[in-house]
């Protein structure tokens, strides 16, 4: 562990740390700056050591914990004695290498729990670099140190276990995805297999492999002995599942890139599919369009926009003139503050009198050509 921690003066001026009594304060830091603090904002940490280094109370400490956890600053298992403070990790995670492989290294040393689990599924479970693996490997597959250097790091992360029948003993370096086409090779794509399966085990692009699928066992030795602990621990991990899915926003059905609200849609995608079912026969807009995107986003921002848009689109939908010209689509609506307004204002509106009101333009047109023309004699 590194004996020094980072912490950020802008903590001081924080809205909620400010409303905190000085124990809780006191906590707060604490939890940032102790020992066991990980980089990774998940570690083990039982409550009897906070309470022996911060002098307080051990009532005190659960408490405030949860008080914690209930403004959604941190989450808890307290039967393995596992916190995860939310922010940690975003405030001190860097591109380095060492770092990412510091914060796998410290996640694989905590015990299988549903908060575990959560951690992975929030974050992702990366395909972090080798430390000692030359730049350009993928390219020297061939060579025995190269190989040599990815199965001691599969050895130590999964054991000597063969992926296909799970047999535990020698096993050979085996690549899963051999006809790749054109795509570079990824340490992901290599397993252990024991000497029969790796024989037995066709090229098949996309192969996959039941037993790095299954959760590995978990040893006796941190199995409760009580029937009690097992349920009261059960309970546990279906509060701290009920709180992840609360904690992870869920995304945009259509998209995968925003917050969904109630519909499972993104305010663009509803926007989007509004648009659709008013002009069904145009070019419709992509849901990853950036560059429409933008434009929603920027419109959105007015309250009067959020709340017209759709009846404005439903008004240009019954204009004549809209549907027989080209330049209408929902770009163009987006363009600006005026043009979705003057569809929401009805300037494009069938009008009664289209047709005195056609051939006044057109006398007025005559008109302009005439004054054209007298002014050319004239010159």
């Amino acid at each position: 562990m590194a004996e020094f921690r980072q912490l950020h003066v802008r903590m001081w001026k924080d809205a909620w740390f400010i409303t905190l009594e000085p124990q809780a304060k006191l906590l707060w830091i604490y939890l940032f700056s102790n020992a066991q603090a990980s980089v990774s904002g998940i570690y083990e940490l039982p409550i009897s050591v906070i309470a022996f280094e911060t002098g307080l109370e051990e009532d005190q400490v659960a408490k405030t914990l949860a008080s914690f956890q209930e403004e959604g600053k941190i989450l808890l298992d307290p039967v393995r004695h596992i916190v995860w403070i939310k922010k940690l990790r975003q405030y001190n995670e860097t591109n380095s290498i060492k770092v990412k492989s510091r914060i796998w290294k410290d996640y694989e040393f905590l015990p299988e729990c549903a908060l575990k689990l959560a951690y992975a599924a929030y974050y992702g479970v990366p395909d972090l670099p080798i430390l000692g693996l030359p730049r350009g490997w993928a390219n020297e597959l061939d060579n025995v140190e190269v190989q040599n250097i990815i199965k001691n790091h599969l050895l130590s992360q999964k054991g000597s276990f063969c992926e296909v029948c799970g047999q535990n003993g020698y096993v050979e370096l085996h690549d899963s995805d051999p006809l790749r086409s054109g795509t570079p090779p990824k340490i992901a794509d290599f397993v252990l297999l024991c000497m029969r399966c790796k024989k037995n085990d066709p090229p098949k692009k996309g192969r996959k492999y039941p037993i790095s699928e299954l959760e590995y066992p978990i040893p006796d030795s941190e199995i409760p002995y009580s029937q009690n602990n097992i349920e009261i621990e059960i309970e546990i991990e279906k509060e701290i599942e009920i709180e992840i899915e609360e904690y992870i926003v869920p995304k945009c059905s259509d998209c995968e890139l925003s917050e969904s609200e109630e519909s499972g849609l993104c305010h663009f995608c509803i926007a989007r599919r509004t648009y659709k079912r008013f002009f069904p026969d145009r070019r419709q807009p992509q849901a990853r369009n950036g560059t429409l995107r933008t434009k929603f986003k920027t419109r959105f921002k007015d309250k009067e926009f959020q709340e017209k848009y759709p009846k404005a689109l439903e008004r240009a939908a019954q204009s004549t003139f809209i549907a027989q010209s080209s330049f209408f689509d929902f770009g163009w609506f987006l363009k600006n503050d005026d043009n979705w307004r003057k569809c929401l204002e009805g300037n494009y509106d069938n009008q009664n009198n289209h047709s005195d009101t056609h051939k006044a333009a057109e006398r007025y047109i005559e008109e302009q050509k005439g004054h054209v023309k007298s002014d050319s004699f004239r010159m």
